[in-house]
C-alpha cells in the first residue's frame, strides 16, 4: 500500500492583516515604468497596468517604484484577456536584493514555477507544478499572493497555498511584472 504524505500546509491561507501599507490602484503612472518596446507596449487605463505582446514571443516587463521590504503579504488581482497554453506572466520581488532577484512565473493553462536569478545565472527554486484553483487561458481572473515572513515565502493563487520556499532574512528589493 502507497500512503501520500500529507502536507501541513495544504490549507494555510494568506494572512488577516488589518493595517494596509501601501495599496496602488493603477491610477499613478509615476509608480511604473511604461514605455513601447518592439514586443509590445505597457499603459495604463482605468485603475489597470496593461501590459500587451505584439506577436507570440516576446518579453514585457514594468518595473515599479514601490520597494518591498523583508516582510510583507502582497496581493495582485491578474486579469488574461489574450492569454493560452503556454504563455506565461508574473512577478520579480525583491528585485536586485543582496541574494538575487525572486521571480514567480505562471502559464496561463495553470502551471507554476518559483525562479532566483542572481550575476551568476539562474536557479529553479520550485519547478513547473500545476496550481490549485487558478483559472487558465482567457478570460480569466486570478489573484496572485505572496507572504513573505522569517525567512519564507508563501506562494497563493485565488486564497489557495500553492507552495513555498526558504530564503535569507532580511532581503529588500523591487517590484516588476511581467
Amino acid at each position: 500500500l502507497t500512503q501520500t504524505t500529507p502536507n501541513p500546509l495544504q490549507d494555510l491561507t494568506p494572512p488577516a492583516y488589518t493595517t494596509v501599507y501601501l495599496e496602488d490602484d493603477f491610477s499613478d503612472p509615476q509608480l511604473w515604468e511604461v514605455s513601447p518596446s518592439p514586443a509590445g507596449n505597457s499603459a495604463f487605463g482605468e485603475g489597470a497596468l496593461t501590459l500587451a505582446l505584439n506577436g507570440t514571443k516576446g518579453d514585457l516587463t514594468s518595473v515599479s517604484s514601490h520597494q518591498l521590504p523583508a516582510e510583507y503579504y502582497l496581493e495582485i488581482t491578474v486579469d488574461s484577456a489574450l492569454c493560452t497554453g503556454k504563455d506565461a506572466f508574473g512577478l520579480n520581488f525583491w528585485q536586485g536584493s543582496e541574494a538575487g532577484t525572486y521571480r514567480l512565473l505562471f502559464t496561463c493553462d495553470g502551471q507554476l514555477r518559483v525562479e532566483r536569478h542572481t550575476e551568476n545565472g539562474s536557479s529553479i527554486l520550485q519547478d513547473w507544478t500545476t496550481a490549485r484553483r487558478f483559472q487558465p487561458n482567457a478570460p480569466a481572473r486570478n489573484r496572485i499572493g505572496i507572504w513573505a515572513q522569517a525567512g519564507k515565502v508563501y506562494f497563493f493563487v485565488n486564497d489557495a497555498y500553492q507552495t513555498s520556499i526558504e530564503v535569507r532574512k532580511g532581503l529588500e528589493g523591487g517590484l516588476e511584472v511581467l
